[in-house]
C-alpha cells in the first residue's frame, strides 16, 4: 500500500504518506474491506511479531480517546522523610554519586529554580522503619535513571563504615557515605 502510494502524480502522495503513518490501521481496515476480486494488487498487511498485542493497544487508545479522566479519593499513609534528603543533595553538589563513580556527567537538568535534579536515595528503605534509616549516612545522592534502577534493577549495596560498595551491571562502585557528625 505504502508502496502505492509512492506511485501517485506530482505531491499526491505525501498526503496519503500522512494519512497513512497517523492512521495506518483504520487505512488498512478500509483498504482491505474493499472487494478482494476488483483490487487484487492490494497486498496482505505484513504479519506483525507483536500482533495480538498491537491490536490490544489500538483497542486501548480508541478507548482512552473518548474518555475523561476520572478522579478517584485514595487514602495513604506516607513515612515523613524530613529535610535531610536535601542537605545531602547540596552537600554532593546536586551530582549523581553513580555517574560521578563511571565517569560520566553527573548533573542532571536544570530545575525552574536554576538548582540541578536530583534525587535522595535511602540505601536501607525508610518503609523498614529502622533506627538510623533517616540518617545523612543511609542516602545516596542519584539521577532519575540510577534511582529507578536502584529499586527494579539487579543491584547489591554493602553498607561499609565510610562508603556504599555498589554491585551495578557487573560493574563495582564505591560511593562516599556522607554523615554531619
Amino acid at each position: 500500500m505504502l508502496a502505492s502510494t509512492q506511485a501517485l502524480p506530482g505531491t499526491a502522495s505525501v498526503s496519503w504518506k500522512r494519512e497513512l503513518r497517523e492512521n495506518e490501521r483504520a487505512v488498512r481496515d478500509w483498504a482491505f474491506s474493499l472487494n478482494a476480486d476488483e483490487h487484487a494488487d492490494l497486498a496482505q498487511p505484513e504479519t506483525n511479531p507483536l500482533g495480538g498485542e498491537l491490536a490490544k493497544m489500538a483497542d486501548l487508545e480508541r478507548q482512552a480517546l473518548g474518555e475523561t479522566p476520572k478522579a478517584k479519593l485514595k487514602t495513604s499513609v506516607a513515612i515523613e522523610r524530613g529535610p535531610i534528603g536535601k542537605a545531602v543533595k547540596k552537600a554532593n553538589g546536586y551530582k549523581c554519586q553513580i555517574c560521578m563513580a563511571q565517569g560520566a556527567n553527573p548533573l542532571s537538568f536544570l530545575k525552574k529554580n536554576g538548582i540541578p535534579y536530583v534525587e535522595a536515595h535511602h540505601v536501607t528503605p525508610v518503609s523498614e522503619l529502622q533506627i538510623g534509616s533517616l540518617a545523612a549516612s543511609n542516602i545516596m545522592t542519584l539521577c532519575a535513571n540510577h534511582h529507578k534502577q536502584m529499586h527494579y534493577g539487579d543491584v547489591s549495596v554493602e553498607i561499609c563504615e565510610n562508603t556504599f560498595e555498589v554491585q551495578l551491571d557487573g560493574e563495582s562502585l564505591t560511593l562516599k557515605r556522607h554523615s554531619f557528625l
